[in-house]
């Protein structure tokens, strides 16, 4: 989910107002129940013995753990919490993009991961058990939170470069920032669809007591996923109008 707000120019900065509105009341309200219900489902899922040791598993801890941070960064935007513009006055770093983007991005990749793990689950069962992306998964998902945060952590250096600068870099580094974020988006895409067929087909087979929990386990990824790509769509036709105008985005909390 990307925040969307009221934004006022001022000359090479922006005023993000959201504290005490409806609309950032409401938003810092929702995402401190999403922040609740997604701690109770990892909870959930960590003491699920039938799950211990599968890496379908830790594909739906990193899953809740993208939604948690999405929550928690999102509460720090829109509860008026003074440590942002505090840090962004002092500082000068554009920390509003980073901290609204950090999850956005992580969730990204995290399902990608989850999409080739349902691939290989569904569409090659005979080389799940051997596949080295399978037994290499847990370090491949650290290494997806070190890349992103590291990634992020340049583009917003280089968005607040550019926004002090070279203004007129500054379409350049969003359209870099939105394709990268489609990237994963595609793959994901591409590698459900090719499961979604296949378990197509195996609902018209009588299908054995270890295939039905697998099939549930698709699917049950593939919803999650689903409600994650709505939510991403919004980003995908607001993110163009942004490119074009980019005091629409706010860098600096007030």
């Amino acid at each position: 989910m990307n925040a969307t707000n009221t934004t006022i120019a001022t000359g090479p900065r922006q005023e993000f107002h959201s504290c005490l509105t409806a609309w950032g009341v409401g938003i810092a309200t929702l995402s401190s129940l999403s922040l609740l219900i997604n701690i109770f489902h990892l909870v959930i899922i960590c003491r699920m013995k039938a799950l211990k040791d599968r890496p379908y598993k830790l594909i739906l801890i990193h899953i809740t753990l993208g939604d948690i941070g999405t929550a928690l960064t999102l509460i720090m935007v829109y509860s008026c919490l003074p440590m942002l513009p505090l840090i962004s006055r002092l500082t000068g770093f554009p920390l509003m993009g980073f901290i609204v983007s950090w999850p956005l991005y992580m969730t990204h990749w995290i399902f990608v991961a989850a999409s080739a793990e349902q691939y290989y689950s569904i569409c090659r069962p005979f080389q799940y058990e051997t596949s080295t992306f399978i037994r290499k998964l847990s370090p491949m998902l650290f290494l997806i939170w070190i890349i992103n945060t590291r990634y992020l952590g340049l583009l917003a250096g280089f968005s607040w470069y550019t926004l002090t600068k070279a203004p007129h870099l500054t379409s350049a580094i969003l359209a870099a920032g939105y394709v990268s974020r489609y990237i994963p988006m595609i793959l994901a895409t591409v590698f459900f669809t090719l499961t979604i067929r296949e378990l197509r087909k195996m609902r018209q087979t009588e299908m054995a007591d270890g295939q039905v929990r697998v099939y549930y386990a698709a699917a049950y990824v593939i919803i999650l996923y689903s409600i994650f790509s709505e939510s991403a769509l919004l980003d995908l036709v607001f993110t163009p109008s942004v490119i074009a105008r980019p005091a629409l985005i706010p860098f600096s909390p007030e």
